[in-house]
């Protein structure tokens, strides 16, 4: 039997459900309805839908058939006129089976006292801060990863399949400690100083990417998700994830770092995703690229943070602060932005070529759970994301005195530019009062000759008796010109 696409909607009366079945037999089909549960069928099509309220027939209830759209249009009266149902938009959770009642002698039975109830509930408000250590990491020498921690022994056999996947060598025997140790080891030697500078200083694609606008900034309360994503969730398997104290730390803030790997990709390439997407996500986020599992909201922040100046394209602190804020905005917006943004990355890597390792042992999980868990539970961690602030000193990479150091290098060179500039126009002047001087004396010799022409032609119009006379004040003529000549030289000298 296929399980059909599906909307479910309501008003203050009646839940409508809309059932995609192009190739049913609509004078065939079947509906039934009781307390909680609605079930349809036509051939090939079945569903079975646990709804959050109880739903009657009472004579009220229709149904439509659209054969153009092939889409039923089902009408069912509500039990409480104006009741609200939760999480109609949760499809994975509308599937799931209901509870099933406990017979008289329980094959397993869950035992908890008042104490581990408080401790367990979603509903409850949860320390997001404090540190715990699951004592069975010292209890066995196979060591977990996974969602909440619950998988094992996976990587035995097929380790050398994902080569380049993964970052950290047979996880399967290394505990937590020691993967966060070779973490921060991998991230100070991928560290460059130089790509970060030149971020900093050569930022104009910097400011194109934090003046993007991402889908969330617009994003509606109650959204609806588009028909791919509706097929998305209706294909999820349907399982719930019974989870204590420690395991749902762990998922918690794992989902953290996971959405701050999806805003960060979704603004560094613009909201358009690229072959590089997968890689950029599975890197940035350590829960996948180092199945790691961490102990605080700071821990996670921090390694977030480091990680987006160590490995992808753009290696800026603005703009890795933007993509922090992103990251606090969507979990403000609740559990429907939440859910989105993990579809997208779960549709992401299944287009990478060996990503898709990460949705079966992580992001699968996560679209099933955030349909089911509790509100506070999302809440709550959004309101501690919120607290989260970071300076350049707190990521260990001596962020401050590098720049400092860069900006004081930019000055100091920017000053010796402004020295030679100003050293060439001051050659440049020395030559145009040359070019002035030596114009000077040319007009000088200019006149010197003209005025000993003139003495040469009234000494031939004089009597030829006086010849003599005339030579002495010719030759006195050309020693005044040269002498005066020479001082003209002198002078421009020591003007120079």
């Amino acid at each position: 039997m296929l399980t059909p696409r599906f909307t479910v909607s309501q008003d203050a009366t009646f839940i409508t459900i809309k059932i995609r079945a192009p190739y049913a037999k609509a004078s065939k089909a079947e509906t039934f309805v009781d307390g909680n549960d609605f079930r349809f069928f036509s051939k090939p099509y079945f569903l079975r839908l646990h709804l959050p309220g109880r739903i009657i027939e009472d004579g009220r209830e229709s149904a439509v058939y659209d054969v153009n759209t092939g889409y039923f249009a089902i009408k069912v009266p509500k039990e409480t006129d104006g009741e609200l149902f939760e999480g109609l938009d949760m499809i994975t959770k509308l599937l799931l089976p209901p509870v099933q009642k406990p017979t008289r002698f329980p094959l397993i039975e869950e035992i908890t006292d008042e104490k581990d109830k408080e401790n367990h509930s979603d509903e409850d408000e949860f320390d997001w801060q404090i540190e715990q250590i699951p004592e069975r990491e010292f209890e066995s020498s196979t060591f977990k990863y996974g969602f909440a921690n619950q998988k094992s022994g996976f990587f035995d056999k097929v380790q050398d399949e994902f080569i380049g996947v993964i970052d950290i060598t047979n996880p399967d025997t290394v505990p937590f400690a020691e993967r966060r140790k070779l973490r921060l080891q991998q991230e100070e030697d991928k560290f460059s100083e130089d790509h970060y500078l030149c971020d900093l200083f050569e930022n104009e694609e910097i400011r194109q990417l934090l003046n993007y606008k991402p889908w969330w900034e617009d994003f509606k309360e109650h959204a609806v998700f588009t028909d791919d994503e509706q097929e998305q969730m209706k294909n999820l398997p349907t399982r719930k994830h019974l989870l204590d104290a420690v395991e749902l730390k762990a998922v918690g803030l794992g989902l953290v770092d996971i959405i701050f790997a999806f805003a960060y990709n979704c603004r560094s390439t613009l909201g358009e995703n690229t072959v590089e997407s997968p890689w950029n996500v599975c890197k940035l986020c350590s829960t996948l690229s180092w199945l790691e599992s961490f102990e605080s909201m700071h821990d996670v922040v921090i390694a977030c943070v480091r990680r987006s100046l160590c490995f992808p394209l753009y290696r800026n602190w603005a703009l890795t602060c933007q993509v922090l804020e992103d990251t606090k905005q969507i979990f403000r917006l609740g559990r429907e932005a939440l859910l989105k943004s993990v579809l997208a990355v779960n549709r992401m890597l299944n287009d990478g070529d060996q990503h898709f390792i990460f949705n079966n042992l992580y992001v699968t999980d996560y679209c099933m759970w955030l349909q089911c868990t509790g509100a506070r539970v999302i809440s709550s961690l959004a309101e501690t994301l919120q607290k989260e602030s970071l300076q350049e000193s707190d990521i260990g990479f001596d962020l401050v005195e590098l720049e400092q150091a860069a900006r004081i290098c930019v000055e100091a060179e920017s000053c010796d530019n402004s020295m030679s500039d100003l050293s060439k126009k001051t050659a440049n002047l020395q030559v145009r009062d040359d070019d002035n001087d030596s114009d000077d004396t040319s007009d000088t010799d200019d006149t010197t000759d003209t005025d000993d022409t003139t003495d040469t032609d009234d000494d031939s119009c004089s009597d030829s008796s006086d010849s003599d006379n005339s030579d002495s004040e010719v030759s006195g003529g050309e020693e005044g010109k040269i002498n005066s000549h020479h001082e003209v030289c002198e002078s421009n000298l020591k003007e120079n």
